[in-house]
C-alpha cells in the first residue's frame, strides 16, 4: 500500500494557528503550544499507521478523532486524508468560530 498522505485544508490551518495564538496569549508562553503541536504530530503519525481509527460521522467517508484537547475531522480518499476541521474540544472561545 502507498504511504498515506495527509493534506490540511486552509480552514484547518487557520483554526490551528488561532488555537496556538490563543494558548500563547493565555499562558504568556509557547511551551503549551509546543506540547500540543507535538501531540498533534503524534496523532497524525498514528492515523497514518492506522487509517481505520476514529469515529465515523456525517458521511461514511468522514471521521473524527481526538488529539490531546483538540478534535480533527478527516475525509478519507485512499491513500489520502484531508483534514477538514480543527478545534478545541473543551470550551471553544467565540473567536475560533469565525473563519
Amino acid at each position: 500500500m502507498d504511504e498515506l498522505t495527509i493534506f490540511w485544508t486552509q480552514t484547518a490551518k487557520r483554526q490551528s494557528e488561532h488555537i496556538f495564538v490563543y494558548w500563547n496569549n493565555r499562558n504568556k508562553s509557547k511551551s503549551y503550544s509546543k506540547k500540543l503541536n507535538f501531540a498533534i504530530k503524534e496523532r497524525i503519525e498514528l492515523l497514518k499507521s492506522h487509517p481505520e481509527m476514529g469515529k465515523k460521522i456525517i458521511l461514511e467517508t468522514q471521521k473524527k478523532f481526538l488529539c490531546g484537547i483538540t478534535a480533527t475531522c478527516t475525509k478519507l480518499t485512499n491513500p489520502k486524508f484531508l483534514l477538514l476541521d480543527f478545534g478545541i474540544t473543551d470550551k471553544t472561545p467565540k473567536s475560533f468560530l469565525i473563519f
